[in-house]
């Protein structure tokens, strides 16, 4: 394939961003999981600040998936009954009310030190343990 077969093929992959409603499907779910993703990390702190523990920290990440597998075929069905364009609305705005509320609780717990945990130190080696190098910890 030539130079001419790439642009061939990066002009029809394109295509779709010159029809307005789909510049703003696609602006307003590159924000979405932006949030979404900012949301995530967020949480994962808190939940690692509050208890500085990495087991909870990875239960929380697996258990925030649950809901996926649980909603899916729910949301699947009600996609095919209801208007499309509310449940999108709807969705959204849960999500965004949320986020709002985690924003609310961070100034609160940032505050707090985190439990300072004591890593098992070997009789071999007298050098410190990563909680007392560790920035967030001091």
């Amino acid at each position: 394939m030539g130079p001419r077969g790439i642009v061939t093929t990066t002009a029809t992959t394109l295509r779709a961003l010159r029809h307005r409603n789909f510049q703003l499907f696609f602006t307003g779910q590159v924000i979405s999981l932006t949030g979404t993703w900012m949301q995530s990390v967020a949480q994962a702190w808190l939940v690692y600040r509050l208890t500085g523990s990495s087991v909870l920290l990875g239960l929380v990440s697996f258990a925030s998936q649950i809901p996926v597998f649980i909603i899916s075929p729910i949301g699947g069905h009600l996609a095919d009954r209801w208007n499309r364009h509310r449940i999108v609305i709807a969705t959204q705005t849960a999500s965004m009310i949320l986020a709002l509320l985690l924003a609310a609780a961070l100034p609160a717990v940032a505050e707090d030190k985190p439990k300072k945990q004591k890593a098992p130190e070997h009789k071999a080696t007298q050098s410190k343990s990563f909680v007392d190098v560790d920035p967030l910890y001091t």
